[in-house]
């Protein structure tokens, strides 16, 4: 599954398709956000499967006959319908096209592929942005037919893309493919007959729910094309970015192979996944203590503005042990996932001290870096030292939350303590800027900077206690 660290909504509003896809959507009622999910089967009556092609500048052929010729070819019991309606039953194949200006289907500005653009170059988002013309197809299948349905459509958008030389935008994912990508990532990695691992079929958007707060919000886009509700965890830190991908990865994945649950407790287990492949990773990156389980609360979610036009299902954390939510929440990823806390005895040599002195100058320019916005994606945490309960210090990591200038630094706890009862991971907690010992600072690259002691610490070799 891949995560998107922006908010497509934020630059580009995507496609003005309002009343076509509502079509895909059989009016229903509209439980309140927050409420438990109700046991049973999750699935929508339907599934509804978008794509738009973009040429350039114009397609090479007849459009229409194209896509009754394929539609004959791998849908043959479904009909190719010209501008649907509400009357228009499933399963159909939705059919409309537009001539430049682009106003229904208008592309988002070049920038906006640095992140969303799947196998294009430099010269292919330049020939798209020329489009004279765009063709749009939405399947819409009923949910007992949407897995076998929509690996046919999925090839009958290859060959119309290849036949007519287009590029393939996915509505409900807002990635525009190159049509050597949309074979690779959508159509090679679904095997003939069954489900594909759903993570190929769909993307997460994980973006700052407010500029107030330091939080993220990850969801999902694309669940609707398999009749599923996508799902959203509202309230993430950044440390969180691959336990909670992960976790989303599971619930959709187990919400594809058995569509039934209990919403109240719902455990979703590792061992349970009929994917090999996903199962065998998840399992082979597992840590210190895992379970390879977890129990959580599924709630009705709440829409924010540039949500998919779809269900939404939140995963709550209440299941976990802690009197915060950041608690709860890290406890259910250790106990998923394992941990790898461990605590090194260590002296504080001259070398080391150094090393801590030279951190502690960075600190103003990292504040000044903080409060002007990291982006997302970017996170930066702080080592600082926590008083032991029988005596001494546990020196801990922290994730910045809020750093104002002249004031103390408020952040999460990101380990387990060892020697303090009272303190667990997740924990809110203030430290003192002169008590900060080394920071570490994420960037969005991959790269990062800091923990220079580290090493010097590791080297003393020290007694080591590990969680296991």
């Amino acid at each position: 599954m891949r995560t998107s660290h922006c908010r497509a909504s934020s630059i580009w509003i995507a496609c003005v398709l309002t009343g076509f896809m509502a079509l895909s959507l059989p009016a229903q009622g509209s439980p309140a956000a927050g409420a438990p999910v109700s046991s049973g089967d999750v699935r929508n009556e339907v599934g509804s499967y978008g794509v738009v092609f973009y040429f350039a500048p114009r397609p090479a052929g007849e459009t229409r006959t194209t896509a009754r010729t394929l539609a004959r070819r791998f849908l043959p019991k479904v009909p190719l319908v010209d501008k649907p309606n509400k009357e228009t039953k499933p399963p159909f194949i939705g059919f409309l096209e537009e001539k430049a200006p682009l106003r229904a289907f208008p592309l988002p500005e070049a920038s906006y592929f640095r992140h969303s653009g799947r196998g294009l170059s430099p010269k292919d988002i330049t020939a798209v942005l020329g489009t004279r013309s765009a063709t749009s197809l939405l399947l819409v299948a009923p949910r007992d037919d949407v897995w076998s349905m929509t690996r046919a459509f999925t090839q009958l958008v290859q060959e119309f893309a290849v036949t007519t030389h287009a590029y393939v935008w996915d509505i409900a994912t807002r990635e525009l493919f190159s049509q050597q990508a949309w074979k690779q990532k959508r159509l090679d990695v679904w095997p003939d007959s069954g489900l594909p691992e759903i993570g190929t079929q769909i993307t997460i958007h994980l973006y700052q729910a407010n500029e107030s707060s330091r939080y993220l919000r990850a969801i999902t886009l694309g669940m609707e094309k398999f009749a599923l509700p996508d799902v959203v965890i509202p309230e993430l830190v950044g440390s969180d970015n691959r336990p909670a991908g992960n976790l989303i990865n599971l619930v959709c994945q187990s919400m594809a192979e058995d569509p039934v649950v209990e919403g109240k407790r719902q455990v979703f287990r590792l061992a349970s996944l009929r994917a090999t492949r996903m199962r065998q990773e998840f399992e082979s990156s597992l840590r210190g203590g895992a379970s390879g389980q977890i129990t959580l609360a599924l709630l009705q979610g709440k829409a924010e503005r540039g949500d998919p036009d779809n269900r939404l299902i939140e995963i709550d954390f209440r299941h976990g042990v802690g009197t915060t939510n950041d608690e709860r929440r890290q406890n259910l990823f250790s106990v998923l996932w394992g941990a790898d806390d461990a605590i090194v005895g260590a002296r504080h040599t001259d070398d080391v001290l150094e090393a801590a002195r030279k951190a502690s100058a960075r600190l103003p320019e990292l504040q000044a870096a903080f409060n002007k916005g990291l982006a997302v994606g970017e996170r930066l945490l702080v080592k600082a030292p926590f008083a032991r309960d029988d005596k001494g210090m546990e020196w801990m990591w922290v994730e910045v939350m809020s750093w104002p200038k002249g004031k103390d630094i408020e952040g999460i706890l990101q380990n387990d303590p060892f020697y303090i009862r009272n303190l667990k991971a997740g924990a809110r907690v203030q430290i003192h800027t002169r008590d900060v010992f080394d920071y570490l600072w994420y960037r969005a690259d991959g790269t990062s900077e800091g923990n220079e002691t580290a090493h010097l610490l590791e080297r003393q070799g020290g007694p080591r206690r590990t969680n296991e």
